[in-house]
């Protein structure tokens, strides 16, 4: 059975979002200043660290869920996409096309398990 094309691109939109939001943690836990960086760092991770959390599940089950063709994991992914978005709603914008195309895909690959099972089970 064919992989979901959608499913890929939103585990590679998760993981360049992913990728985007550490090399900017990491440009402000450098920065000159040690007392705002300190503040920051610690804040940051504090207010962040359910977000973080949750899209990186979101990220890890998206991999599995392409991997192994299930609709259950790709559904679970799209789930946690929309309550990491929840966590941390400043970078809510950048989430919803990860949100959107999950849930798509998740669609997708339902309707073609079904067709699928309905072949199969006509065929014999």
């Amino acid at each position: 059975m064919k992989k979901s094309i959608l499913l890929l691109i939103n585990n590679i939109l998760g993981m360049v979002y992913m990728g985007g939001f550490f090399y900017a943690f990491n440009k402000v836990a450098n920065s000159t200043d040690a007392d705002i960086r300190a503040l920051t760092t610690g804040v940051t991770l504090i207010i962040m660290f359910p977000h973080i959390i949750l899209i990186f599940l979101a990220i890890l089950f998206g991999w599995i869920g392409f991997a192994f063709n299930k609709t259950g994991f790709a559904l679970t992914s799209a789930i946690l996409y929309c309550v990491g978005a929840i966590f941390f709603y400043p970078v809510f914008y950048y989430q919803i096309p990860m949100i959107v195309i999950g849930f798509i895909a998740y669609g997708k690959m339902l309707n073609r398990i079904k067709k699928y099972n309905t072949q199969v089970i006509q065929a014999s």
